[in-house]
């Protein structure tokens, strides 16, 4: 369905809000707090340290908010515009993972010894297009495979009766947990991928080195996979606050256009 001229403005509005708030978090993580915790963790004096561990912290809350705000904007565009009229945000996306990925490796690489074009080639290269790959197929496709899974009844259904936009048919949220909400439903699949992710990690590196030596350890494992939880709902809560500022910014929008419409 061809959009109008209101919508077409609406996703070039969506487009370039996401652009500011894509790069302040990628500034943040890959090149202020990721290379300082690099430099932070590999000095005797500092590392573990309150410098050392504010910087892994908050390098890990921008690595989440990059993937949330991301995802949170892909669902949004997908139920308020479509498929087809959302392919820009896979650019974006893609565009934002590149310049993650090698603003982070050549940051880290800077902290580490000043880069040769030989070792950039050698070593940074094959590493940033690893990363990236891995990073296009594994979230982004998980993201678009979750939102098919929350969607794909109502889209189904809403075609068939030939409804209102599914998007201004699911907001606001009525409930906090409603999964008979599509809307409800991708976000809470969305939330579950930096979390889910990051438990996988966590479980590989566990059964590569080894189970925990003493109940101290032991305790320190069960912490940190209950803070992945624990990052899983915030993860949540914050796509739903999210799109319900879609929401708010979306009728704002149609109001104001249907009024100077009129007039």
């Amino acid at each position: 369905m061809e959009l109008s001229l209101f919508d077409r403005a609406r996703r070039k509005r969506t487009f370039g809000a996401l652009v500011p708030y894509t790069a302040l978090l990628i500034l943040l993580h890959a090149v202020i707090l990721s290379p300082l915790y690099l430099w932070s963790s590999s000095d005797v004096i500092l590392a573990g340290m309150i410098l050392d561990e504010c910087a892994y912290v908050l390098s890990q809350v921008c690595n989440y908010l990059f993937y949330l705000v991301s995802f949170a904007t892909l669902l949004f565009c997908v139920s308020r515009f479509g498929w087809r009229e959302s392919t820009g945000w896979f650019f974006l996306y893609a565009a934002a993972v590149v310049i993650r990925y090698g603003a982070n490796l050549l940051s880290s690489a800077l902290i580490g010894g000043f880069v040769t074009w030989e070792s950039f080639t050698d070593t940074v290269l094959p590493y940033l297009l690893l990363d990236v790959a891995f990073d296009l197929i594994l979230m982004g496709g998980l993201a678009v495979l979750f939102i098919l899974l929350g969607l794909r009844r109502a889209r189904a259904r809403f075609t068939a009766e030939k409804k209102e936009n599914l998007f201004f048919s699911y907001l606001p949220f009525d409930r906090l947990f409603d999964f008979k909400n599509p809307l409800l439903l991708a976000a809470a699949l969305l939330s579950l991928i930096p979390g889910g992710v990051q438990i996988l990690e966590r479980i590989y590196y566990d059964i590569s080195y080894g189970m925990p030596s003493d109940a101290v350890d032991l305790l320190w494992m069960v912490l940190y996979y209950l803070s992945d939880l624990f990052c899983i709902a915030l993860g949540y809560f914050f796509m739903v606050l999210l799109l319900n500022r879609f929401f708010l910014k979306e009728a704002r929008a149609r109001a104001e256009y249907n009024a100077t419409a009129i007039l």
